[in-house]
């Protein structure tokens, strides 16, 4: 089913790898070498044998452990068990979490790399890799050499024999498992901060295609490659401040976090930021441009849940056109739900406690009545556009825009004409009855009442003729929508 590479760990010998990390009896329990609250990268996941032995015999929680898996079938094995994927493949990861134990199998035929990789991945901490017992006893190559030195360095090794011989996939390969342990590093904290390039602004205008260019997402994943690196930066230059002054400064209790706590404080600006790119490629695609807020809170949806998924060229693009290719069932589906909206005010309805024999329950005709589309204070006399009225506005001009083959960049917004209505009668507020005029966009004529309705009638017999055909035919009211 799966690669050749593919060997699931069983309990024991997971068991004889931390064996010498667990101290069950520590009493202080402290929180940077006690097993259940470390960081723990496991690179090489595979279904989560490992995953799972940490989470049940180790009490480790699930929010501690960060996997990488190269598979995909693998990968979504792996988020069934709610921990953080970050990335694909561990041999090309780049990016700024911390961690304080990593615990790997990977692929016998490359266990060299794998290893080094960790060791270049870790910055304080200790590391346990099963490896084929070859990599050890016949260090043929440089880095085999390299590795090898490593371990006489800074860690050990033990010869386990073919332990996987009556494993879920057998193999008769003698196996090694090393241990590493590895310092925080004493180079001068100022090296890499001092002698930093300044990064120009990057230019993120997007075309009018779908998706953004390569080039413009290269440069966006360089910007928040940079940024990951001034946070690491300013995290280390925290600790080493804190080391400095620790006897002369009086430092609060939350600034004496051990390694573990600080650890989760990098982790969690690494997690925001990049939530926060991640929606940055979103606003400036047509995916934030196009779609409804319906569909936008799906993707952010999607997007939480692959948060700790490596921002990299690779992903964005796999993200956007999984999202493009399903672009015309995404908006049909934002068409039955903006239709859904329309049609919910109607006098029988049952959610919710008004409605409008204007309004109908079946399709949505050319004026719809919408509650709290404006909103009226007597005292002091003001007129307020409230958030989700204005997300409807938006979601509607889209809809349409969509129907009708109009940009949605060039035309003049519903919202834009309510919002700018509200602030011109707030500021002649002695003239009240300018609300009875009526004002118009691109898509629709408009008309506000003091019982903080809105009323909006169709402008396009024609798209709204559409709306209603798409909306049917899609709910499976109609055939085939001719």
């Amino acid at each position: 089913m799966f690669n050749e590479d593919f060997y699931p760990t069983p309990p024991e010998v997971i068991d004889r790898m931390l064996d010498p990390l667990y101290d069950k009896e520590t009493a202080d329990y402290i929180r940077s070498r006690y097993l259940p609250y470390r960081k723990i990268l496991e690179p090489s996941a595979g279904k989560g044998d490992i995953v799972k032995h940490l989470i049940e015999k180790y009490r480790v929680h699930k929010t501690n452990i960060y996997c990488i898996e190269l598979e995909t079938d693998l990968r979504y094995i792996l988020g069934g068990l709610g921990v953080k994927i970050i990335d694909s493949d561990f041999l090309t990861y780049n990016e700024g979490y911390l961690f304080d134990l990593i615990i790997m199998n990977p692929p016998f035929s490359n266990g060299t790399d794998h290893l080094l990789k960790a060791w270049e991945v870790l910055y304080k901490g200790d590391i346990v890799c099963l490896l084929n017992a070859q990599t050890i006893l016949n260090p043929y190559s440089a880095n085999r050499t390299v590795l090898m030195n490593l371990i006489e360095s800074y860690g050990r090794y033990e010869i386990v024999g073919p332990v996987f011989h009556n494993s879920e996939r057998p193999t008769d390969v003698e196996v090694a498992i090393v241990w590493l342990h590895k310092e925080m590093p004493s180079k001068d904290y100022f090296e890499n901060l001092m002698y930093e390039p300044e990064y120009d602004e990057l230019e993120t205008n997007f075309d009018g295609n779908f998706l953004a260019t390569n080039d413009v997402i290269s440069a966006i994943v360089a910007q928040f490659n940079a940024a990951t690196k001034v946070l690491a930066e300013r995290h280390k230059l925290t600790k080493k401040y804190q080391y400095l002054v620790k006897d002369v400064v009086r430092l609060g209790e939350g600034e004496l976090d051990d390694v573990t706590r600080s650890s989760d404080t990098l982790n969690k600006l690494v997690d925001d930021l990049k939530r926060d790119f991640w929606k940055y490629v979103f606003e400036k695609t047509q995916l934030g441009r196009k779609t409804t807020s319906s569909f936008q809170k799906t993707f952010f949806e999607f997007q939480e849940n692959h948060s700790t998924m490596a921002f990299n060229v690779k992903n964005i693009m796999n993200v956007l056109e999984q999202f493009y290719f399903n672009l015309d069932e995404i908006l049909i589906n934002s068409i039955v739900d903006i239709f859904d909206k329309c049609t919910s005010y109607h006098a029988k309805n049952k959610i919710h406690s008004e409605g409008w024999v204007t309004n109908k329950f079946y399709k949505v005709p050319d004026k719809i009545i919408i509650p709290n589309g404006v909103e009226y204070m007597k005292k002091p006399k003001l007129w307020t556009l409230n958030s989700r009225a204005q997300e409807f506005y938006r979601d509607l001009d889209k809809v349409m825009c969509y129907l009708t083959g109009i940009n949605y960049e060039d035309i003049t917004k519903l919202e834009d004409v309510v919002k700018h209505r509200t602030l011109f009668l707030n500021d002649n507020r002695k003239n009240p009855s300018l609300y009875l005029e009526k004002i118009r966009s691109d898509f629709f004529e408009v008309r506000f009442f003091m019982k903080n309705t809105i009323h909006i009638t169709f402008l396009d017999s024609l798209a709204l003729e559409n709306f209603n055909r798409v909306a049917a035919h899609n709910k499976k009211w109609i055939g085939d929508g001719s």
